[in-house]
């Protein structure tokens, strides 16, 4: 394990009081040295510098953990680099996690991804979202910079079942209005 990542990564988890085990760690710098790799190529994010990945990406989908505690199927919508798919199925390896994304190159860079960290939580699915059928429906749904709040709701829909939860990342929440959120609360 890289000895600055590891150590961006604990002062980030210590900065946020989050715990994890030490394989799950690994893994979490694992994927940041496949994403650094990878990105090279597939221009799977704008950041290039792998310190700046942990903190930008890894610590930014780890906040979603107190959140995905009480759910066991987790869709992520337009998972692009695996975030925060990746790192939430390795963070919670007994929860399983499907990844949806559109873009060859990026599907290609996630099912790399899950072999070479031997996550077993994961299935990766290439398709646009609107035509995804699932066999058993999501308790949550997540996505980071995928769509319009509205859209993502309109295309979480057909993914949930019951009482699901949808977990939207934005940037900017001052712009959101999701009043009329199609049936969810």
């Amino acid at each position: 394990m890289t000895v600055s990542l590891a150590t961006e990564l604990q002062q980030g988890l210590e900065y946020q009081n989050l715990t994890l085990e030490q394989g799950a760690c690994a893994k979490l710098i694992g994927f940041v040295e496949l994403l650094h790799k990878w990105n090279k190529v597939y221009n799977l994010t704008a950041v290039r510098d792998p310190a700046a990945m942990i903190s930008r990406h890894i610590l930014d989908s780890l906040t979603l953990k107190p959140y995905l505690s009480a759910h066991e199927r987790i869709v992520d919508l337009g998972s692009g680099g695996g975030l925060p798919g990746i790192p939430m199925a390795i963070v919670y390896p007994q929860k399983q996690f499907t990844l949806i994304d559109s873009n060859q190159k990026k599907t290609r860079f996630l099912v790399q991804a899950v072999s070479s960290l031997e996550l077993t939580n994961v299935q990766v699915r290439h398709d646009r979202v609107e035509a995804v059928q699932l066999e058993c429906l999501a308790d949550c749904v997540t996505a980071r910079a995928f769509a319009a709040p509205q859209q993502i709701l309109a295309y979480a829909d057909s993914l949930c079942a019951g009482r699901s939860e949808v977990i939207l990342m934005a940037a900017k929440t001052d712009e959101l209005d999701l009043t009329a959120a199609n049936g969810f609360d």
